[in-house]
């Protein structure tokens, strides 16, 4: 008589249904089974493609990723990954699988949300640059804690690469950003594109263009954002192809920082007006900038393995409820 066996087990901190079997009088003549940790591992080898850069995602050896993988090959019988150096390409077979997999570990994840719970155990971890995180998330964080009543939050502030970082690695569950997420680890979806503009203050001789150009800044004192940044690399490259040189009187790393100075006297500052609180009321105003810089900001999560349910709703919760503003177009 075979008798199925239903474990819970713990990868991850995350909890994933396993099946087996236990054989009472006769042994089990069925074929054996991918192991869950392995199709697990397999996805995080597929979109890595580096057996260290899965390891230090799940949080297990190198070693532990190629022992997982020899078996998964063992018991297909044949090659999942073509080595390349330190790279694994994985084969046809092996992106097939893993499509597999991920449907799998999605249909697990749906089990274990349904499963009862303590809800005051749930934690969602949020992390984003500082002027989204003061700017723009808060509002939208309280607004999903008084739906999500359970949901303890968590958030962490810091540069945008960082922040890929911390997403990519498991160490927060959503993030967001106005630089490009270009990384196969992340799963990004666009809120809003946004143009670029000059910020200036109402008594300036420019606030009554209709639009400024490279031209018209070639002599006015800036304030740039660092060159790390996307759009401060094509507004380099505009002034050196229009034969200009920015007259930089300071730099930072954040536009909540560039409109203080400006609001302070400074100069004036090409960036993504959003979310900067510049309204009717406010001393200054925006210009649209030509040539366009089109400004993309991005929600995001992991693109291993299923997103958790509270993740899922909280990023449809802010492409639901953003304000709108007169400087782009938002997704919804």
């Amino acid at each position: 008589m075979i008798w199925r066996m239903i474990q819970i087990k713990l990868f991850n901190n995350k909890k994933y249904i396993t099946t087996g079997y236990v054989t009472y009088a006769k042994p089990c003549m069925n074929p054996a089974r991918p192991h869950i940790r392995d199709l697990e591992i397999l996805l995080a080898v597929v979109t890595s493609l580096k057996a260290t850069a899965a390891a230090h995602r799940l949080g297990i050896s190198q070693p532990a990723v190629s022992k997982s993988i020899a078996r998964l090959e063992s018991q297909m019988g044949l090659a999942l990954f073509e080595r390349r150096g330190r790279a694994l390409i994985p084969t046809p077979r092996a992106l097939a699988l893993a499509e597999e997999a991920e449907s799998i570990l999605t249909s697990l994840d749906r089990i274990i949300q349904a499963l009862p719970q303590n809800d005051a155990t749930r934690t969602l971890r949020i992390a984003g640059p500082p002027t989204l995180m003061h700017l723009f998330l808060p509002p939208l964080i309280a607004g999903f804690s008084r739906i999500e009543t359970g949901v303890r939050i968590q958030i962490e502030i810091g540069k945008t690469p960082d922040v890929i970082a911390a997403v990519a690695d498991g160490l927060a569950d959503v993030g967001i950003s106005d630089s490009p997420v270009n990384s196969s680890a992340l799963r990004p979806e666009i809120l809003r594109r946004t143009l670029a503009h000059v910020l200036v203050p109402k008594d300036h001789h420019l606030a009554n263009r209709k639009q400024l150009g490279v031209a018209d800044l070639a002599d006015e004192p800036l304030i740039a954002l660092a060159r790390r940044f996307p759009a401060r690399a094509r507004l380099d490259q505009l002034f050196q192809d229009g034969g200009h040189v920015m007259r930089i009187v300071a730099e930072t790393t954040t536009a909540a920082s560039a409109y203080e100075l400006v609001r302070q006297g400074m100069g004036v500052s090409v960036l993504n007006p959003f979310p900067l609180p510049i309204g009717p009321d406010s001393d200054f105003i925006v210009v649209p900038f030509v040539p366009s810089i089109v400004i993309e900001t991005n929600i995001f999560s992991a693109a291993m393995g299923p997103t958790s349910v509270i993740t899922r709703r909280f990023i449809d919760y802010v492409k639901q409820h953003q304000p709108p503003d007169p400087f782009g177009h938002t997704r919804k």
